[in-house]
């Protein structure tokens, strides 16, 4: 995506996180990024593209995030589903911290019951990826890892949504300890 396309949808994510979708105009995203009215207009025809290339911007930053944390060496003499729960609970405090508005973007957009269904699809595992839970659990060696992954997935879409309404934060100790949890169930320990 290029740079005025990647401007356009991360001013998108700040105003739907701000305001939610009926906030959302073509013109607000050029006024708030000081644009000429009508670029964004000119990137994206409708407010269907406009929400399609904000999903899939939301999903490519995800993946993005996921890669590099996939990419950090492992700590020393922690055991592998502790690493693993690190892991993913560090993915999910960025989600309640640093891209917090990503989050409360996408649950602005799945809140709408009026959403187109491509736009719902596309936002439908934007944040959090089965197939990498599915890599995870193969290896961590789990009977299923496809079911696990499923799991993984809405227990994590569980523990955002509990994260963005509740009034405390989870630490990265009781995250970690959650996820944990969940993992030494699914992997029967």
């Amino acid at each position: 995506m290029d740079d005025r396309r990647t401007l356009i949808c991360r001013a998108a994510i700040e105003i739907l996180a701000d305001g939610g979708l009926r906030s959302l105009t073509h013109h607000g995203i050029d006024r708030r990024l000081g644009l000429a009215l009508g670029s964004t207009s000119y990137y994206f025809r409708t407010r269907h593209a406009l929400l399609m290339a904000t999903a899939a911007w939301l999903a490519e930053d995800s993946r993005q995030h996921l890669s590099r944390a996939l990419s950090a060496p492992r700590p020393a003499g922690l055991p592998a589903h502790d690493a693993a729960a690190r892991l993913v609970s560090g993915q999910l405090l960025e989600l309640l911290g640093p891209r917090r508005n990503q989050a409360l973007a996408r649950a602005a957009l799945l809140g709408e019951p009026g959403l187109d269904q491509d736009v719902r699809r596309a936002l439908a595992h934007s944040l959090f990826s089965v197939p990498a839970a599915a890599r995870l659990f193969e290896d961590l060696g789990a009977p299923d890892p496809a079911v696990a992954a499923e799991d993984l997935v809405s227990f994590l879409e569980g523990l955002l949504q509990r994260g963005l309404w509740a009034e405390a934060l989870p630490s990265e100790a009781e995250a970690d300890a959650a996820i944990a949890r969940h993992l030494r169930q699914v992997l029967g320990g």
